[in-house]
This record gives C-alpha cells, sequence and structure tokens, in this order.
C-alpha cells in the first residue's frame, strides 16, 4: 500500500492509519506500506517521492506483490499515481487505486485535453478504483465510463468499549 506519510493531516492518513491497525497476519496477508508524500516544500516532496519511487521499485523486483494499493486524490497526488501505476504494470501487478479526492472532477474538468486524456486511460487501465459513495461513482463514469469502480463508504472506526442506557428516553445533538 501506498500513500501519504504518517505526518499528513486528512483523510487519506485516515484511512490508511486504520488500514494499517488491522491485523492482517490473521486473514494471512502480508501488508506493507511505503510512503510517498509528504508535507513539505516543493523539492523536498519531489526527492522523498523519488526515494519512495525507488524503494518501491526494488520491493515489486524483489518480492513481486500480488496488488499494490495507491491512495490518490488530484493534481499531484494523480502524477505520482499515475507513475506507480505504469511501474506496476510494468511488472504485471495489478493496482486498486483508492480516489479520495473531492476536487477531482472540478480538477479533471479543468485540465486540457492532452492531461484529460492521461486520466481517462488511467481510469480505464487500473484493475479497480475504489470511490467513496454513489455520487462519486456517477461522477467517474462520466469521466471514463469503462472504469471498474468498487463503492466503499468512508470507514468509521468502533469503539471496543460500549455505553448502555436505561430504559429513560433522552436527545442530544451534536
Amino acid at each position: 500500500m501506498v500513500g501519504n506519510d504518517h505526518s499528513v493531516k486528512g483523510g487519506i492518513t485516515s484511512v490508511i492509519t486504520q488500514l494499517l491497525s488491522h491485523d492482517w497476519d490473521q486473514n494471512d496477508i502480508q501488508m506493507d506500506f511505503i510512503p510517498t508524500y509528504v508535507e513539505t516544500g516543493a523539492v523536498k516532496k519531489i526527492v522523498f517521492f523519488a526515494n519512495a519511487y525507488l524503494k518501491i521499485r526494488k520491493y515489486i523486483i524483489t518480492d513481486h506483490p500480488d496488488v499494490v494499493h495507491i491512495h490518490m486524490s488530484y493534481k499531484g497526488s494523480f502524477v505520482r499515481a499515475n507513475l506507480l501505476f505504469k511501474l506496476c504494470r510494468r511488472y504485471s501487478i495489478p493496482v486498486i487505486v483508492h480516489l479520495h479526492g473531492s476536487e477531482f472532477s472540478k480538477w479533471y474538468n479543468s485540465s486540457n485535453k492532452r492531461q484529460k486524456e492521461k486520466v481517462r486511460l488511467f481510469l480505464r487501465q487500473v484493475s479497480v478504483l475504489i470511490v467513496l459513495g454513489d455520487k462519486w461513482n456517477a461522477e467517474i463514469e462520466k469521466i471514463e465510463p469503462q472504469t471498474k469502480t468498487v463503492v466503499v463508504s468512508n470507514s468509521v472506526d468502533i469503539p471496543k468499549a460500549s455505553v448502555h442506557w436505561n430504559d429513560k428516553k433522552f436527545s442530544f445533538s451534536f
């Protein structure tokens, strides 16, 4: 799995943290994570990604994973995901892309013709695109109808402890 470094704030990092906290060994799955993005200056972002790319390439060559799960938003996140997708494709590794970008459609619509074609090609070729709800599924279908999507709603971490109330009615707001 690849995506934001734990230091980055936001939804992608929350989902990654939740996925990493799962006991994958109980399902006989080896889950490894390589961060590809950190919030910092432009040059350091490029260097961070370049180092991550090399680590991922080495990992692919030596371990040949069954699948790579890429967390993606839009703009630079798409560029990084597309480069990683092409790397995986070169080694015949299926790619699951988890789209988190709330501005993805807006960004796509404002892109030039060449960029739009790159996006459509990417969406057609990834093994599966995870979208966060039916609305996003419809948006992606408008951009590229051949995209293989799976709708997965944002997850909620359910606490282990629970509160038991008495029989009296009550109300609360939040």
